[in-house]
């Protein structure tokens, strides 16, 4: 009986297909998955180039950069190889007589001078290095440190660095000598002054000062376009500056030579990153994606059936993580089998027991007295009780009966714990009670023999409170004890309820021969009596507030006149809005009396 059931939960559990719908669907997953695989390659692809491009940008730009300042060094090394050059062709004392005669500012001596056989030598010879290394200025002028200063408007021996410049229009602090330009028209001649490029002047005056070429190389914009330029000291016999020599080469071959390079080095690069994209690529798609793919698909396909261990995944053998997937997912099958098989049986025998506590449920709840009036053709009172467990069966019982025509026997109680366990001991102490008490004992002898029975064997170390009385109908006297268990509330005819405070006993089962102590009440014609578990006080709102007896004293004296059944409704329902959405944790039960006297003495 057992395996059927679980095979009809099995079967309930499996999607209902034909055998020709998991091929069909076999192949429509594969052919979805190697669409997804054919778009994640391109993807990969795609993203590797954008990659690729930018890292051969990236590599152009910076030798580019590396290029260009290299390129530029060696101009500039050259353009200083040129003013050495230059130099070679002059003599030091026919420059310092042309710089003497062009001091003296006499028009026609500096006219005079550009004539000499010796001057028109000079000037062609270094014309002709000009249009030999192609440059676009070759000069030589003379100038003085206080000259340059003056001209940018400094102090005297403070050299500027790196300051913006306050030029002085109308000072011209170069003297030209020579002047070999690209467009002769335009060229200076001797005795002719002009400006100075304000990049220059640091430059030239740590020239004038240490008698050294500089070291930087310097860029100039022209009719030609951009120069890199170099200024050269030419130094008298003592090792001052004598006159400074400057030349300008053009930099169009260079841009041009960058271009070159800066193409050159992007296709080379382009190429190389896309011949190692695509052999990974390559790798990519056979190791992880279509592995990865097979996974996906058998995954899937396990996910539909339900019960298809896949014989695929086995067959990947990648020696990496994706080979680590693969059997993780087989793993999962497996597993996932073995928890649906055991849920399968766990779901059985939780029908099971939940049947069989439906069964505890209504076996503890026939138990109790539940048919009211229990006494109709008894006029004497009144009597109505409730018992609602926190889970199937419950600790707490109540009970009622007739002792004899003239005595009735109230029992309610609560034994610790809950669940099955308690339930049990409820129903051997409810039995024990009632047995003594209606073999006539007295509720203290009563309690005291059922102490002693239930302690024998009580390896659970269970304990049960009880409160029980005797009430005599005719005169309303009743003998009580309260073992450990909650105080009863009383409500005198024309009265409110009060809860009523006797000396306690232990409870049951705690340790053998107890002695119980036993008190008296009178009940007079009108009087209500309402006894209870703690779980009406200690019942607990979603703030971990307890109701309390207060409450329930409110709830009780809302409408003190209400019969039993009222009054445990009214108790309830407070109970109720005061805990709102939180769970009931413990049994409530509910127990009340109200006491109308023999009819026959009222009259």
């Amino acid at each position: 009986m057992e395996e059927e059931k679980q095979e009809l939960i099995q079967a309930e559990q499996k999607p209902e297909v034909t055998p020709a719908e998991p091929e069909k669907k076999k192949k429509e997953k594969k052919k979805k998955h190697a669409t997804r695989k054919l778009s994640l390659s391109k993807r990969i692809f795609i993203e590797f180039a954008f990659a690729g491009l930018a890292l051969a940008l990236f590599t152009s730009f910076v030798g580019e950069l590396g290029a260009e300042s290299s390129i530029k060094q060696q101009y500039n090394d050259t353009a200083y190889m040129i003013a050495a050059q230059a130099e070679s062709c002059m003599d030091r004392e026919m420059i310092a007589k042309y710089i003497s005669v062009i001091k003296s500012g006499d028009g026609e001596q500096i006219k005079a001078l550009t004539y000499t056989p010796e001057y028109m030598r000079v000037r062609r010879e270094l014309n002709n290095i000009r249009i030999a290394m192609q440059l676009n200025d070759i000069y030589v002028i003379y100038t003085t440190e206080e000259e340059v200063l003056a001209y940018s408007g400094k102090k005297k021996g403070r050299i500027p660095f790196h300051d913006v410049y306050e030029k002085q229009p109308d000072w011209k602090p170069f003297h030209y000598i020579f002047d070999c330009y690209n467009i002769e028209e335009e060229a200076f001649t001797a005795g002719d002054t002009s400006t100075m490029n304000p990049k220059y002047i640091d430059a030239v005056i740590r020239v004038l000062r240490t008698g050294q070429r500089q070291s930087d190389f310097f860029e100039s914009k022209s009719a030609f376009g951009n120069n890199t330029s170099a200024i050269y000291p030419m130094l008298d016999a003592d090792g001052h500056v004598l006159a400074i020599i400057g030349v300008e080469i053009p930099m169009v071959r260079l841009e041009s030579a960058i271009r070159s390079f800066v193409i050159r080095t992007s296709i080379v690069t382009m190429g190389g990153i896309l011949i190692i994209l695509l052999f990974f690529v390559l790798f990519f798609n056979q190791n992880v994606i279509t592995p990865i793919t097979l996974v996906a698909e058998e995954a899937t396909l396990f996910g539909e059936t339900g019960d298809t261990i896949s014989e695929r995944l086995p067959e990947i053998r990648t020696g990496d993580e994706v080979e680590l997937l693969a059997q993780s997912v087989l793993n999962m099958e497996h597993g996932i089998l073995a928890y649906i098989a055991n849920i399968a049986k766990i779901t059985a025998e939780k029908e099971r027991i939940s049947a069989e506590l439906n069964v505890a449920t209504q076996i503890q709840a026939d138990m109790l007295p539940r048919i009211f009036p229990p006494f109709p053709d008894r006029p004497e009172f009144d009597i109505y009780a409730t018992m609602d467990p926190a889970k199937e069966v419950g600790g707490d019982f109540y009970d009622f009966f007739l002792v004899d025509d003239d005595h009735l026997g109230i029992v309610i109680a609560d034994v610790s714990g809950k669940g099955v366990p308690a339930a049990l001991f409820m129903v051997i102490a409810k039995t024990l009670i009632k047995n003594r008490m209606t073999m006539g004992e007295s509720p203290s002898e009563a309690l005291g023999n059922v102490n002693n029975q239930l302690c024998e064997g009580n390896e659970a170390q269970l304990f049960v409170t009880v409160w029980c009385a005797v009430i005599d109908l005719a005169t309303g006297h009743a003998l009580e004890v309260n073992a450990g268990h909650e105080k009863p509330a009383i409500r005198r005819k024309d009265g409110s309820f009060e809860v009523i405070t006797t000396k306690h006993s232990p409870a049951l089962a705690v340790m053998e021969d107890m002695r119980f102590r036993q008190t008296e009440f009178d009940l007079n014609p009108g009087d209500t009596l309402y006894v209870y578990t703690d779980g009406v006080p200690e019942a607990t709102d979603t703030k971990e507030e307890l109701y309390g007896v207060e409450r329930m004293l409110e709830a009780l004296n809302a409408d003190p006149e209400a019969t039993p059944a009222t009054l445990l409704k009214n108790v309830r329902e407070s109970i109720d809005t005061f805990v709102g959405e939180a769970d009931q944790f413990d049994d409530i039960t509910m127990l009340g009396l109200k006491y109308f006297g023999r009819q026959d003495q009222d009259a």
